[in-house]
């Protein structure tokens, strides 16, 4: 990449990790490392899987910006937002259109789109399995219902049917290894239902009370057991790169 496209990337991500941490759920994610992680994972696939690294990085950066804006996680309202929010900075209209198209996909999977796109949802659904995933979605969940806190078997039944619909449509061949590593842990934690309720509920608890996904990962760190433990280490710390 040239000095333009680098002087870019600082100044979306810097202006994106305001908005994800200050707006995005009123506050509450502040100090989550997502987008972080999310750049790491997609600059490993694309090293591996190809496409446009500026474009790639740039909407790594950028996915999660209509969560800011509120309104429904649809294609249209992810696009517009991201197009809105892209106007501010030096970019050519081609690249505005292409990188708020990819971010629209993130969460659909929508097939026969761009390695770019492909990349961009594979990389979020990584960073959505394993036993981080686990949180990052009780937490999402917990926030998006308000004064709900996950408790029960059915919440805990509509947490897991949520993830493993992600982690079907992962499309890389890169991304489909590590989901599928990433995921041995987390099965094997579903199968003692009720200590996997209890964890849920701890989650959820904390995640009303405002507490962000990550500062919950290392609060359950200190208190799970070594295997599991080591499970989220790797993960905060995308270990599971090689």
């Amino acid at each position: 990449m040239n000095k333009r496209d680098l002087e870019l990337l600082k100044r979306i991500g810097k202006e994106a990790i305001i908005l994800d941490w200050e707006k995005a759920f009123s506050g509450k994610a502040k100090g989550n490392k997502h987008l972080f992680r999310v750049n790491k994972i997609a600059r490993f696939l694309q090293k591996r899987e190809g496409g446009n690294l500026f474009l790639i990085l740039a909407s790594a950066w950028v996915h999660d910006v209509s969560l800011a804006f509120g309104g429904i996680e649809s294609e249209e309202n992810i696009k517009r937002k991201t197009t809105q929010f892209l106007s501010k900075f030096n970019l050519t209209p081609i690249e505005i259109k292409k990188i708020a198209e990819y971010c629209s996909w993130h969460e659909s999977g929508k097939k026969n789109i761009p390695i770019e796109a492909q990349i961009i949802h594979d990389s979020d659904v990584i960073d959505k399995s394993g036993m981080l995933g686990f949180i990052r979605h009780v937490w999402k969940l917990t926030n998006i219902l308000g004064g709900k806190v996950l408790s029960n078997k059915h919440d805990l039944k509509k947490v897991n049917e949520h993830l493993k619909v992600r982690e079907k449509k992962v499309f890389t061949k890169t991304a489909k290894d590590i989901v599928k590593k990433l995921n041995i842990k987390r099965d094997e934690f579903f199968e003692n239902e009720k200590r996997s309720i209890m964890v849920m509920k701890q989650i959820s608890s904390k995640a009303y009370r405002g507490i962000n996904s990550d500062e919950i990962t290392l609060f359950l760190i200190n208190k799970t057991n070594a295997s599991f433990r080591e499970a989220l280490v790797e993960q905060l710390g995308c270990r599971y790169l090689k």
